[in-house]
């Protein structure tokens, strides 16, 4: 499977005591997470914002806990599992060395 532009590269990351698939795309401007919406992942959700924003923006998105390349575990759905998904990307950014980010999300992103 490709990631979502021959611009774009994918890697795992640890955060969170987990480990997350990431692809990121874009080497320059201000940083943006893009956060998949519920049973989406990077690839399924997000491959025109990671090509179309790359050119003005590093853009990475990310497999949440559980989806995609991001498993195991199996996706759980505690009361808090919406916190716990932005503290992951917060975490997976943090890892990738952005301190302050814009966030794109739709329908549980």
């Amino acid at each position: 499977r490709a990631v979502a532009s021959a611009a774009a590269s994918s890697k795992m990351v640890e955060a969170n005591g987990r480990s997350f698939f990431v692809i990121s795309a874009g080497s320059t401007g201000s940083p943006v997470i893009c956060m998949p919406g519920a049973m989406g992942t990077a690839e399924t959700d997000f491959p025109g914002q990671l090509a179309g924003f790359a050119g003005s923006h590093q853009v990475v998105s990310f497999d949440p806990r559980g989806y995609g390349r991001s498993r195991p575990p199996v996706r759980d759905w505690p009361v808090d599992f919406y916190q716990r998904d932005a503290e992951d990307a917060h975490a997976i950014m943090k890892v990738l060395g952005f301190d302050s980010y814009s966030v794109v999300g739709w329908s549980d992103g």
